[in-house]
């Protein structure tokens, strides 16, 4: 089968290509070699031109053919100034590739060093055909397949921490994700294609320069379907039949970890087994009792932490992969291929459980062409908004479209009436939904006169609360709790307090949701208030974490330290605004300043001080709690605070009266962990909310 130059060149786009492409050499290359030279001395590169031999460059595309040598790597591309190539993120290095005979081993990726060589450590990533017959992969990477004469649009995708590897379907409406691997591309490196430990015997290839790759990226270009940051033990969450599921595992002594994937119920599923004690990787076909697939030594260091990655494609077939490094290889499966269902258990060291799909819809172009995309950036999927005094909000817009012409922008807001926010949109357009009736559903945009539609799954109008303060509003709990309603949503938008960074954005309320990133799983009072304000109040609830441990209420002065600041930020981020729609500020601290003997006088002017900047940004008041008899602390300090708290609540309008925690007895020095004193305070603060939202 062949393939012309001129359909490629139509692919890809026409003119000029910005680039260069080069062939690498690793040593002496006798004559008759792939670039028809009769020599080289040592490792060099060599302009691809049009000679006539047997590697040519024609309009932008490389016609390659191998004559067996190993010594030929394959075919890199520079910029004409043979600087190498910028990588942004989102970016997608693609190649389009058709083997035309016995092509064996092929690699694609990133170099950062053309005249090094491999081994590197720089991504390269690898196919084999159907050809050969035995395969023993470099660095355990095996992907794909390939048959002979069958084109592939291979596609190295980089983002901020992660690198997506995968192809394209010949009409581009759907990317195949192969691997998503725990690095990110080099910011900048030498694109390169070519054989391995086999030749490029003969081939026609199109490297295509960095381009966006229009697909359902989160704010943080992360595309995975479904993800718990600090998961159970015993966690389940929906995958895919046809997919990939992960999970971090910080191995216990004696512990037997199961990912069960494909999962109708506990005994019916496919199993990937991590037995510490046996020192085994055992892939499991579980139909009411074990049908063993495959197994493998494999060495669980106590108290290391491992990432165990299942991938299942459409192919039935399942591949382990522990750390990234392939452990257990195409095990074909057909059982439960419909079931989507995810669990882990066996531990409770556990983070990011994540599920990933198998085909991602390409939802525009990576070219010019006459395909369209709309897409909102703003508000993102799972977010809480504000709702006002009158039970409704404005629901503030922005996003892309890409194809041609200018179209107006329709939106509506779960199910309701379209209504136009932009109009004469060639590319950004933002806009506004006004006066939308509190509740959650999807979000939708359009481009009046046509079919294409963008949409932000699950919104919410409803209420956002902020949770400020130390350690105890950060939680302490010996119980992990999640929020409880028949049909509304609570979601958090975390904080990683320690180092300054965000979590992945919205997401379900559940503990542990603190603002630390503190891997223990602590139990708050946060689900179970939610739950109470959702059942009295019949709307969605968002909460703010933004507690910092350990810290003085003269640290969280609007200039007087970063707590403030950080907690500014939180919000804005959160609410995708300068403004900040929030509801309330919930506190929860003073142990600290009482255990340093502030006085009375101080801590109220503080506590006024912090309530009339919270006013100030943000338009609502402070709640804050009297503190509970820290067995750890001076009581004589620990009254100053509270006397100063009651005085707020009863001269400041700002300070909303709180619950009183002072009959109950820490756990510890100074905090709350035990269940039912949880559910005691959690109880306490929802009659103060419940007070003052009848009150409004």
């Amino acid at each position: 089968m062949s393939r012309s130059a001129s359909r490629m060149l139509l692919l890809f786009g026409g003119g000029d290509v910005p680039y260069i492409f080069r062939d690498l050499f690793l040593g002496t290359i006798a004559a008759g070699s792939i670039d028809g030279t009769s020599s080289s001395d040592g490792k060099a590169l060599r302009d691809v031109v049009d000679t006539g031999s047997n590697m040519s460059l024609s309009n932008g595309v490389v016609i390659a053919a191998g004559s067996g040598n190993t010594g030929d790597p394959g075919i890199h591309y520079t910029n004409h100034d043979d600087s190498k190539i910028t990588i942004s993120d989102g970016d997608a290095l693609i190649f389009d590739f058709i083997p035309t005979s016995g092509a064996g081993d092929l690699v694609w990726g990133v170099d950062d060093d053309l005249i090094a060589g491999p081994p590197s450590a720089n991504p390269r990533f690898y196919i084999t055909s159907t050809t050969v017959a035995t395969y023993t992969p470099v660095a355990s990477y095996s992907f794909l397949q390939a048959p002979n004469e069958t084109r592939l649009i291979l596609v190295l995708i980089s983002t901020p921490a992660t690198t997506y590897l995968g192809y394209l379907s010949d009409d581009h409406k759907t990317f195949y994700l192969l691997m998503v691997a725990e690095t990110r591309l080099l910011s900048t490196g030498y694109p390169m294609f070519g054989s391995r430990s086999r030749p490029l015997t003969s081939a026609e290839f199109s490297l295509r320069p960095w381009a966006k790759l229009y697909l359902p990226w989160a704010a943080d270009y992360s595309m995975c379907g479904n993800r718990i940051s600090s998961p159970n033990n015993g966690e389940t969450t929906a995958g895919y039949g046809d997919g990939h599921a992960e999970v971090k595992w910080t191995a216990g002594v004696g512990e037997t970890l199961e990912l069960m994937v494909r999962r109708i119920s506990d005994t019916q599923c496919i199993v990937v087994q991590c037995d510490q004690a046996g020192s085994t990787l055992k892939l499991i076909e579980r139909d009411s009792g074990d049908n063993e697939l495959a197994s493998t030594a494999f060495t669980w260091t106590a108290d290391a932490e491992f990432r165990i990655w299942a991938a299942y494609p459409d192919t039935d077939e399942v591949t382990i992969f522990i750390d990234d490094v392939r452990k257990i290889t195409r095990v074909s499966s057909t059982k439960f291929t419909a079931a989507n269902g995810v669990k882990v258990s066996g531990s409770s060291a556990l983070s990011e459980l994540r599920t990933w799909p198998w085909e991602v819809p390409v939802s525009g172009p990576f070219e010019q062409s006459a395909e369209f995309v709309i897409a909102i950036t703003s508000p993102v999927n799972y977010q809480i908004i504000q709702r006002d005094g009158s039970n409704e909000a404005d629901i503030a817009i922005s996003g892309y479209w890409c194809g041609d012409g200018a179209y107006d922008i329709e939106a509506r807001f779960n199910g309701g009436s379209w209504a136009t926010i932009d109009v004469s949109v060639t590319g950004a357009f933002s806009g506004t939904l006004s006066n939308q009736s509190a509740g959650q559903g999807a979000l939708e945009v359009r481009l009046i006169g046509t079919t294409h539609v963008g949409s932000a799954a699950s919104v919410g109008i409803g209420d956002v609360l902020v949770i400020a303060g130390q350690s105890n509003a950060e939680g302490l709990g010996d119980v992990l709790h999640s929020y409880s309603h028949p049909t509304l949503m609570a979601r958090m938008d975390r904080f990683t307090e320690d180092t300054k960074e965000f979590e992945e954005g919205w997401q379900d309320l559940r503990d542990p949701c603190n603002s630390s990133n503190d891997t223990r799983n602590y139990g708050t009072l946060w689900p179970i208030i939610v739950s109470s304000w959702m059942a009295d109040q019949g709307v969605p609830v968002g909460v703010i974490p933004t507690a910092a441990g350990g810290t003085s209420i003269s640290e969280w002065q609007k200039g007087g330290g970063d707590y403030y600041d950080d907690m500014l930020d939180c919000i804005q981020r959160a609410t995708g605004g300068d403004s900040g729609q929030i509801k309330i500020v919930l506190w929860w601290q003073g142990e600290f300043d009482a255990n340093a003997g502030m006085e009375k006088a101080a801590y109220n002017t503080h506590l006024d001080n912090l309530a009339a900047d919270i006013n100030s940004d943000f338009g609502v008041p402070i709640m804050p709690c009297i503190l509970q008899n820290s067995t750890g602390i001076n009581d004589v300090n620990e009254q100053k605070i509270r006397d100063a708290t009651s005085e707020a609540m009863g001269d400041n309008a700002n300070v909303i009266s709180g619950p009183d925690f002072s009959d109950i007895d820490s756990d510890d020095s100074a905090h709350i962990k035990a269940e039912v004193k949880q559910q005691t305070c959690a109880s306490r603060w929802w009659t103060s909310l419940e007070v003052w939202l009848d009150s409004l």
